[in-house]
């Protein structure tokens, strides 16, 4: 198990500002104890997760959703044992508004 891993996934920008909204496997992220959300005033969004185990895997994606449309970035984290790899995928998606 791993103290915890911090994803800084992308750095968004938009007017009005975007509402975030992370999801792992497609289903919302639950703030709380184990998933926290972080945005810096840069405009970059963090996912910090604490405890990072094997059933933390998956793929996560953050998605800024404004008036102009909505752009997603998606990763695929992969825990094996004492092993953290996280791989980047191809896919960013935008939809205008």
């Amino acid at each position: 198990m791993y103290s915890s891993l911090n994803m800084a996934l992308t750095q968004v920008r938009g007017y009005p500002e975007p509402q975030i909204t992370w999801y792992r496997n497609g289903h919302p992220v639950a703030e709380g104890d184990h998933y926290i959300v972080d945005h810096s005033i840069r405009g970059i969004f963090s996912l910090v997760i604490k405890g990072v185990q094997e059933g933390d895997g998956g793929k996560y994606t953050c998605e800024a959703a404004n008036d102009g449309g909505v752009r997603q970035v998606t990763v695929e984290l992969t825990v094996e044992g004492n092993s953290l790899k996280k791989y980047s995928l191809p896919s960013s998606a935008k939809t205008p508004g």
